[in-house]
């Protein structure tokens, strides 16, 4: 599954301030929202973050109708994505 293969990795790798370029999705399942919201809680239980970077239409409709876009930071440009997480880091 996955949802444990990458759940695995993030906790082997300690690695908790994650960058999810969703530039070319262009449809997300309710099980798709399901993965990322488990994840965010993980990242944020240690501390991290979790940024989304899309300018999908589509799906940022899908974030705002199920008002998961109050729980995620979504950002359209990398460059701000990652002064997010630099952010994020240099706080801990």
């Amino acid at each position: 599954k996955i949802e444990e293969k990458l759940f695995s990795y993030v906790k082997m790798r300690g690695i908790y301030n994650l960058l999810v370029n969703m530039r070319n999705v262009d449809y997300i399942s309710s099980s798709g929202l399901k993965v990322l919201l488990a994840l965010s809680k993980l990242v944020e239980a240690n501390q991290g973050k979790v940024v989304l970077l899309t300018d999908n239409k589509q799906v940022l409709k899908v974030f705002e109708i199920s008002g998961l876009d109050k729980v995620f930071t979504i950002v359209s440009s990398e460059p701000d994505a990652i002064k997010l997480l630099q952010t994020t880091i240099d706080k801990h």
